[in-house]
């Protein structure tokens, strides 16, 4: 299957999307981590809103570069 640039750039920003959006599903865990593991109420919520938050955020990121490099290679073949 032959490529062009754009599709090459296509296939690198969609990586570069999922590579975030995992990251950020990381740092959110990491940095609810110490939240989560203290006692009340207060500490939890927050722990849970910044776990719940990045992971959101980071899964929502994947998904969108996920798409780009499905309709990149959807495209390539229907040109074929």
């Amino acid at each position: 299957m032959q490529h062009t640039a754009e599709e090459y750039g296509d296939y690198w920003e969609g990586a570069v999307r999922i590579a975030i959006g995992v990251l950020l599903a990381w740092i959110g865990r990491t940095a609810g981590a110490p939240f989560l593991a203290l006692d009340g109420l207060g500490p939890t919520a927050v722990g849970f809103v910044v776990f719940a938050g990045t992971a959101l955020v980071g899964t929502y990121v994947a998904v969108l570069g996920l798409a780009r490099v499905i309709r990149t290679a959807v495209a390539a073949e229907r040109r074929r």
